[in-house]
């Protein structure tokens, strides 16, 4: 970064003379490098800084407060996104349009008051460009008045009981990515997520995470089938760089709207009436200035943004124009009084939600039974402040329990690549705090070689999990299924019994019963298929024949 002089000497002249006009200086004659070192001195000198910085509309405190929480300096995107935009005007336009008068918005309030530097730096990805405070502003800034700056109030005592926000939502992309592959596209995606509810860490989390997925093209939008090489490259970043790019594409999405998901509210019509990125990036804007760490009232929260900027995500502050209702009971939400409904609703669900989910935000109740009431930000969370990487994560323990039965687990720990190729080869049998359980078949190994994957693979697979050779047995019977292929089948039947060999006789002689009875298994009795059941038992009945249920019959079923 660099010192206010500097900063002023890269403005041309009438640039100069509009900064002295927003501070209400008289700009002396002379050449522009003598005139940007009175206005230096100007500007610099504490008592005018001071009265300045506290005369600054409330809007323009938050993106000052929001550079100096960041040593001064944010890339210029993501103060686009939060507080711009910052108008692009060539001096001509600039001085007939006369911007700095009627700033369209909290960057212009800076920018052209002098504050705020624009220069190329070195980010993660390569130059890129920053907003900054020149160095001798920021050491001799008055302190800003924070208070005024933070919504709500921190929470008066450490909650009873906390949820604590951690890196679920990789274990949990990896199922799903898993189990589109497992199990195939599918054609009804909120049965998918049902069937693989079991085996989510966190499922209400499971709809967004599919949404997002389909953000980073890692599946497709309409039939949510993977992409085997982008989903090779995210499975293979580290974790914490998986969840950046989960967070980084709901922060950006247009496309997933959280106040739909608000569970008290649904639309009289088709499509929801709010923006969703907008409604979304000003919340957090607001919530970028509360320190990670501290305990934060989720109530004053809600009451601060409501008196501060009641129309976040309102165009003109129309809150009569939108159709939305509660879903209990139907009444129509329009107007302010509802304010606490829609627009609380939103904060309350992102909160509780999305940056919980992602690992942003841990959640405090006051007792087991209460209702969530505070929260704290995680240092993920200075991810939303313009952090170019995401902090170092916790990695649970590595474990894997690999059994001669062709049972195994494996922990959170283990790699997503590999749970991933995992969940291809094996039988799914649960989650539990244990681990991933799974169960190696000659039914999945059947599934896996449609796939792609040989039995070869599925060997060295082993090996690579457990970090040895698999036990002998094992080893032996995937090899045994390689040459001869399945020769045991454990399949669902149901057993009939009779009184007498005569009776089997005449069921095997009758046609309409004989298709329905599998194998006879001794002089009096058979094997039937469960999909025959039915139909059986209407078969025997017309022939003469009742059949007597047993634990079968079911009490509850009309007779």
């Amino acid at each position: 970064m660099q010192a206010l002089l500097r900063t002023l000497q890269d403005h041309d002249h009438g640039f100069l003379r509009i900064i002295a006009e927003v501070w209400g200086l008289e700009l002396p004659a002379g050449p522009r490098t003598d005139v940007a070192v009175w206005l230096a001195n100007e500007m610099l000198d504490p008592q005018s800084l001071a009265d300045f910085v506290d005369g600054l509309p409330e809007s323009a405190r938050r993106p000052l407060l929001a550079l100096l929480e960041n040593g001064g300096q944010l890339p210029l995107a993501t103060l686009f996104e939060r507080y711009g935009p910052l108008r692009e005007m060539g001096p001509g336009r600039r001085d007939r349009e006369r911007p700095w008068r009627d700033p369209a918005s909290p960057l212009e309030v800076l920018w052209y008051a002098g504050l705020l530097g624009r220069a190329f730096r070195d980010g993660t990805s390569g130059p890129q460009e920053f907003g900054f405070l020149p160095t001798d502003v920021q050491e001799r800034l008055p302190a800003v008045d924070r208070e005024s700056s933070l919504p709500g109030r921190p929470s008066e005592e450490e909650p009873g009981e906390i949820e604590r926000a951690d890196s679920a939502a990789v274990d949990d992309a990896v199922t799903l990515l898993a189990g589109l592959r497992r199990f195939g596209p599918p054609e009804d995606p909120k049965g998918f997520l049902k069937r693989l509810g079991p085996y989510l860490l966190r499922p209400a989390a499971g709809r967004l995470l599919l949404h997002l997925l389909a953000d980073l093209e890692v599946i497709s939008r309409s039939d949510l089938d993977p992409d085997p090489e982008r989903t090779r490259i995210l499975l293979e970043m580290p974790r914490a760089a998986i969840l950046q790019r989960l967070i980084g594409a709901w922060w950006k999405s247009s496309t997933w709207n959280d106040l739909a998901q608000v569970p008290e509210l649904e639309i009289a019509g088709e499509a929801w009436p709010n923006e969703p990125l907008t409604g979304r990036q000003a919340l957090i804007s607001f919530l970028t200035s509360v320190p990670p760490g501290t305990w934060w009232d989720i109530d004053s929260v809600v009451d601060t943004v409501r008196s501060r900027a009641p129309g976040f995500q309102r165009p003109g502050r129309d809150f009569d124009s939108w159709y939305l209702q509660e879903r209990s009971s139907g009444r129509f939400l329009r107007g302010i009084e509802h304010w606490d409904m829609v627009e609380g609703g939103l904060l309350r669900y992102i909160l509780q939600g999305p940056l919980h989910w992602l690992g942003m935000t841990d959640l405090g109740r006051r007792g087991p039974s209460a209702t969530v009431s505070s929260f704290r930000l995680t240092a993920l969370a200075t991810l939303l402040r313009g952090a170019d990487s995401a902090p170092e994560l916790p990695t649970p323990p590595a474990r894997v329990q690999l059994a001669a039965d062709g049972r195994f687990t494996l922990t959170r720990g283990v790699s997503p690549p590999l749970r991933y190729q995992a969940a291809r080869f094996a039988r799914w049998e649960g989650l539990d705090s244990s681990g991933y359980h799974f169960r190696l078949t000659a039914s999945s190994l059947e599934h896996a070689r449609a796939s792609g994957l040989q039995p070869a693979h599925v060997l060295r697979l082993l090996e690579e999990l457990s970090g040895a050779s698999p036990p002998p047995r094992l080893a032996q019977a995937v090899e045994r299924w390689s040459e001869a292929g399945t020769e045991a089948r454990l399949e669902t039947s149901l057993v009939l019994t009779l009184n007498s060999p005569d009776l089997v006789d005449n069921l095997l002689k009758n046609k309409a019963t004989a298709r329905l009875l599998g194998e006879r298994l001794g002089p009096t009795a058979v094997s039937v298929q469960q999909e025959n059941f039915n139909r059986l038992l209407a078969a025997a009945a017309r022939s003469g024949l009742l059949i007597h249920l047993g634990a079968l019959e079911d009490p509850g079923r009309p007779g």
